[in-house]
């Protein structure tokens, strides 16, 4: 059972090739079938696990989210994450709405700060706080930089989004010193070039500025809280191997099948995460 998880979710291979690999290197016969019957048992041992990861962001106080398309039987259902340093907790949804979200967790994100990108699902919640990912919006102005070599105000704001990062960096090296004067100095100077007037740019820039507008309060929270991350990497890592899953392995046959590789790789991230042998704990787990 923990052989055939870890071949599934941790090396995503697909079901054809573990019966050939499980045949090779230890003359078992397995159908396909017989397959999926252990990783429905595994799902069974790690929803005690599951849970518990769930319920250990919640009480984090922090969580970086994100989500993103994949394929079921055909038709398009979508990944989520929430997770933080220690914890991946994966689902998936038929939507990418913010009924997902209530769906799941009710009001229970609420006491969270909240790193993500500016998809409107997450402002739904009522978290106590945001911060918006700053490595996207840094390509985002890249992009537009690009689009409009010209224009001042897309290369200023780059530019105190790079200040703004390495500032965090330096909080963070050096948690102790006082950094009120300097996080202040960056937020004022943030907040004239946010609300200058654009009435020559592009509309393309026009957008991005109200976006920033919008969501002010929300680019520079990782400046007031040193546990907080700058960026929603962690949340793109997170997801990124079910595009992995689906290049080497296809598409989900159904949605159980779908919710089985969300257990289980929530359970194993969570373990890479907190430096554990994955199969050695898997093992374990299929003894219990």
């Amino acid at each position: 059972m923990s052989t055939i998880t870890y071949l599934y979710a941790r090396q995503f291979i697909p079901f054809k090739r573990s019966k050939e690999l499980m045949s090779s290197l230890f003359g078992l016969s397995m159908s396909e079938g017989s397959i999926a019957n252990l990783l429905e048992r595994m799902v069974e041992k790690a929803m005690p696990v599951y849970e518990a990861i769930r319920q250990n962001i919640l009480e984090s106080g922090h969580a970086g989210a994100d989500e993103t398309g994949c394929k079921v039987n055909g038709k398009k259902h979508w990944i989520w994450t929430l997770q933080n340093e220690l914890n991946t907790f994966i689902w998936q949804s038929e939507t990418r709405g913010y009924d997902t979200l209530q769906e799941q967790f009710s009001d229970q994100l609420q006491p969270l700060i909240l790193t993500h990108d500016c998809w409107a699902a997450y402002f739904q919640t009522g978290a106590a706080a945001h911060q918006l990912c700053l490595a996207h919006l840094s390509r985002d102005l890249q992009y537009l930089k690009e689009l409009h070599p010209k224009e001042k105000w897309v290369s200023t704001i780059q530019g105190l989004f790079s200040k703004a990062l390495a500032l965090k960096r330096r909080m963070t090296e050096n948690p102790t010193k006082h950094w009120l004067n300097a996080r202040s100095s960056l937020e004022q100077q943030l907040k004239t070039w946010v609300e200058m007037p654009l009435e020559r740019a592009g509309k393309e820039v026009i957008k991005l500025q109200k976006r920033l507008q919008k969501h002010f309060q929300s680019l520079t929270t990782c400046l007031h809280h040193l546990h907080i991350p700058p960026d929603n990497k962690g949340s793109e890592r997170a997801i990124r191997n079910v595009k992995v899953k689906q290049k080497v392995s296809g598409q989900f046959k159904s949605v159980k099948g779908a919710d089985i590789f969300a257990v289980l790789r929530s359970v194993i991230d969570s373990l890479i995460k907190n430096d554990q042998n994955v199969f050695l704990k898997l093992v374990t787990l299929a003894k219990a």
